[in-house]
């Protein structure tokens, strides 16, 4: 019997050790950034996948309330494969710590790069990790990977055994854990049905049809939070085929310039390749290991479909394509072009420019992206620090109006109450050093700048701090750091503002506080600093 191909050791030449250590370099530079901003602090949707579900499952006496809390949709996703992992973990540790589910949920795509990945195509190897370990998408990695990763291991394995006619049972087994852990999941049976007519194994076409048909019934019957009406005309559906194209291009962010032409092209081109690829392959038949990659392009493409048909922002011809969805495009890229340097007789030439493109969009990204992700990290730590002195979440996250203001503030008072999760307590040192800012007032707030002091973004958090009565507020900085500073290497900063806004906060004594200090919080210790702050109209 042949031993197969990716069983063969791999030969030892200069050119695949370069290669494999450019496979570890995005690796290491995307977890070095990772485990820099790990934080347990909560962010918008935390608030209820945790908080609010272990809330209100835990306050369940009889059996079926609690049945029915862990069956409650959220904005129609069934996450009942994380939690079913939640339940024991809180109740065994008597924690809701949410980065060990961060990690979890990395771990699920690491398995899910390793299934696809072979040491036989080390050159589409090195573009698939450079397209998928890269900040784009930062929070779908940093802050929502367990609720938004495991989806793509349990889809990609069961639409392998459904290419390979595999065992039905671990396909209905995979099927479930995809469809149950996030709601793209469910395409899993529609391309199962298309597998199964193609192939024409009418066994299997009943099975995937009649799961289909259960869990629609299901979805049906059970309810949960529906989208804003949309009327579906022609605008609808132009708007929502724009973004659907655009969105396969999406793997970086397109200067003003290039909207909306050339993601337009891109978008256009991915999809006519694969089309290609699907009519010239039949990848449905099992004829090569990697022949249902193909496939779960379709899967990752119909999911850019449902983002479109749901989600869809278009202005003018512009497709508006948020962070959260981008993870989709670069691993379509990343997978089509593993797909087409392992199945296709490409020259050196080729195989190169796509490892070097793939280098060039990821770093490009690094450079756009470092300092949004120091920024939402800077923020979220202001909020803990807030949330510690005024018992309130307060303006981070950003959410839209008071009741959800008061939702995320009930349900941590409500664990916190019960000892499930445990507020940020950072060592406090005080000290005398004292820096100047300047104050520019208006009716709701001031703008904050402080000059002559050096800190880190890289290593430090540090904020401007109003106090007012017994209670502080932490305002984030604004940073001047650009993608320009990155390339020139500069690591300090000399100077910082913020914009203190009254009426955003809805805090009525910001505009009788006491004093303005300046903190900067570092390996988990806050230094507060005096200032003395200066206006036309004001001096503290």
């Amino acid at each position: 019997m042949p031993v197969p191909t990716y069983l063969n050791p791999i030969k030892f030449t200069i050119n695949n050790f370069i290669v494999f250590v450019l496979i570890l370099i995005p690796i290491f530079l995307f977890y070095s950034l990772f485990f820099h901003f790990l934080t347990n602090i909560p962010y918008i949707d935390d608030f209820s996948w945790y908080f609010n579900f272990i809330n209100k499952f835990d306050s369940a006496n009889a059996f079926q309330d609690k049945l029915h809390t862990f069956l409650d949709p959220y904005n129609n996703h069934r996450h009942y494969f994380q939690r079913l992992l939640i339940i024991p973990f809180v109740y065994l540790t008597g924690q809701i710590n949410i980065s060990f589910f961060i990690i979890i949920g990395n771990i699920s795509f690491i398995a899910f790069l390793s299934t696809i990945i072979r040491k036989t195509n080390l050159i589409g190897s090195a573009v698939l990790v450079w397209l998928a370990f890269q900040p784009i998408s930062f929070m779908n990695y940093y802050t929502f990977a367990f609720f938004n990763l495991p989806v793509f291991l349990f889809s990609l394995l069961c639409i392998r055994l459904m290419v390979q006619q595999g065992t039905l049972r671990w396909i209905i087994l995979l099927g479930l854990l995809a469809t149950f852990s996030n709601g793209n999941g469910l395409l899993v049976w529609l391309l199962g049905i298309l597998i199964s007519l193609v192939q024409k194994d009418g066994k299997r076409l009943i099975v995937y049809g009649a799961t289909l048909s259960l869990l629609i019934l299901v979805y049906s019957l059970q309810g949960g939070q529906a989208d804003s009406p949309r009327v579906i005309d022609v605008e609808f559906i132009s708007h929502a085929l724009l973004y659907f194209i655009q969105i396969h291009a999406y793997f970086v962010n397109w200067p003003d310039y290039a909207l909306p032409w050339i993601p337009l092209l891109i978008g256009t081109g991915l999809l006519l390749i694969v089309g290609y690829l699907v009519i010239k392959n039949k990848p449905f038949y099992y004829k090569s290991e990697k022949s249902y990659l193909l496939v779960y392009l379709l899967f990752l493409s119909l999911s850019m479909a449902l983002i479109s048909f749901l989600r869809s922002s278009v202005n003018g011809l512009n497709a508006n394509v948020i962070d959260h969805y981008k993870i989709y495009p670069c691993l379509f890229l990343g997978i089509l072009i593993y797909y087409c340097t392992e199945q296709k007789s490409l020259t050196t030439f080729w195989k190169y420019s796509f490892v070097a493109i793939s280098i060039l969009i990821t770093l490009v990204n690094y450079t756009i992206y470092i300092p949004r992700m120091y920024t939402h990290f800077t923020n979220q730590v202001a909020d803990a620090l807030n949330y510690h002195s005024t018992k309130k979440w307060l303006f981070y996250p950003v959410i839209q109006g008071k009741k959800e203001y008061e939702f995320v503030n009930t349900v941590s008072n409500a664990v916190i109450k019960k000892g499930y999760y445990s507020e940020i307590e950072p060592s406090i040192t005080e000290t005398n050093t004292r820096y100047e800012a300047n104050a520019d007032s208006t009716k709701s707030g001031l703008i904050l700048r402080a000059e002559n002091l050096t800190y880190s973004p890289f290593s430090e958090h540090v904020f401007f701090v109003v106090n007012c009565g017994s209670y502080q507020y932490h305002f984030p900085v604004l940073s001047d750091r650009s993608w320009k500073d990155i390339l020139r290497f500069r690591f300090q900063q000399t100077s910082i503002n913020a914009v203190i806004d009254w009426n955003a906060l809805n805090e009525p004594c910001l505009s009788h506080f006491d004093k303005i200090r300046f903190a900067r919080l570092k390996n988990g210790s806050l230094t507060y600093y005096p200032l003395s702050v200066v206006a036309k109209s004001l001096t503290k």
